[in-house]
């Protein structure tokens, strides 16, 4: 009886999961082949719950060994992990490189990685003086 309940919850959001990684895998999709997304950092943020649904893929598996067509997709999820990884590793080291050592201005860095305007840092700066001194 235990074991139904446990099932139940866990394929409920294993399954909740899974959809919406497809949603967003779709929506990423679509805005990068209309070119209106660019690369940035929080990227990572797309990568590690990718991570957390395979291991729960795998996970599952281990509770269901009979259920053999866990096996192959637990391994599609981890090719795909890897290849975000890679990706996002990749074009931060680029970003990176091209920001720190090229000296690129920062006009034609990408708007998510550019850093915040000079005013604005000097306001918050000034912010933060102020609310120390008081």
């Amino acid at each position: 009886m235990l074991i139904a309940i446990f099932d139940f919850f866990y394929y409920t959001f294993w399954g909740a999961a899974g959809l919406l990684f497809a949603l967003v895998i779709i929506i990423t999709v679509g805005y990068m082949i209309r070119r209106e997304i660019e690369f940035a950092e929080s990227w990572w943020a797309f990568v590690f719950p990718l991570a957390a649904y395979t291991i729960s893929t795998i996970h599952l598996y281990l509770h269901h060994p009979n259920d053999r067509w866990l096996v192959y997709y637990a391994w599609l999820l981890y090719a795909l992990t890897w290849l975000f990884y890679i990706i996002t590793t990749s074009l931060s080291i680029y970003y990176g490189y091209e920001e720190v050592v090229k000296g690129v201005p920062k006009e034609k860095l990408p708007p998510a990685t550019k850093p915040l305007p000079e005013d604005i840092a000097k306001e918050s700066a000034r912010a933060k003086m102020d609310k120390d001194s008081g």
